[in-house]
């Protein structure tokens, strides 16, 4: 019988396929707003009773990780790199976590199947941030608190997206923060950062974030 966390990721990649298939008619916004963590908890406790062969209900733990698992999933598909971010025209794109890794696999099972810009897509674990010097994403874990600065300074001006869940991440100079407003899942981006790395971040992304830096006195 299947776990309540690969029941669960499944559901959220369902929805992910939806979107992507209707992409023009239904829209990003009415779609990611739909993967936040308020929205699911009657789907979380549903998906747990008929998977869980103990009829528990996913822990809160679980579900936001799996949520921010395919927010991930949409970043690297509404983010532009540049030719010189890759080696060859069929390298993957490499998704890596950095620190101890807070997924358990919904990282993995989240871009299972996909592709991103017609590439493969190549899932890293990091422990040191030597090794994520050739990865596209990087999502720094919260194991790595204390290392935010030292982490976001070693990577910046390579075309790298920095993703992260620690307090104030963007602020610190990373480019894209996840942060809970109540049981939701909500995120912030530092615009002037992405941009020093070369990377673009597209327009229905940045609607829905709160900016943060030089761009959040725009609005």
């Amino acid at each position: 019988m299947p776990s309540p966390r690969l029941c669960f990721t499944s559901k959220l990649r369902s929805l992910h396929r939806r979107f992507r298939r209707g992409r023009t008619a239904v829209g990003w916004g009415e779609t990611l707003r739909s993967l936040n963590a308020s929205a699911l908890l009657p789907l979380v406790f549903i998906v747990g009773i008929v998977c869980s062969p103990l009829g528990r209900a996913q822990p809160k733990h679980a579900k936001e990780y799996d949520v921010k698992a395919l927010f991930i999933l949409n970043f690297a598909e509404f983010a532009q790199w540049p030719p010189t971010a890759f080696a060859s025209p069929t390298s993957p794109l490499r998704v890596a976590t950095l620190g101890a890794d807070p997924f358990h696999g919904a990282l993995t099972a989240a871009f299972r199947h996909e592709s991103v810009m017609h590439r493969a897509v190549e899932i890293v674990h990091a422990t040191r941030v030597e090794e994520a010097r050739d990865c596209q994403v990087v999502f720094v874990t919260g194991s790595e608190r204390g290392n935010t600065e030292a982490i976001v300074a070693a990577l910046r001006g390579r075309p790298i997206l920095t993703i992260g869940d620690t307090p104030d991440f963007a602020r610190r100079g990373g480019m894209i923060g996840f942060y809970l407003d109540g049981q939701k899942v909500r995120f912030e981006i530092n615009r002037a950062a992405a941009r020093a790395s070369g990377l673009k971040l597209g327009s229905q992304l940045l609607r829905l974030a709160r900016l943060v830096g030089e761009d959040s006195f725009k609005n």
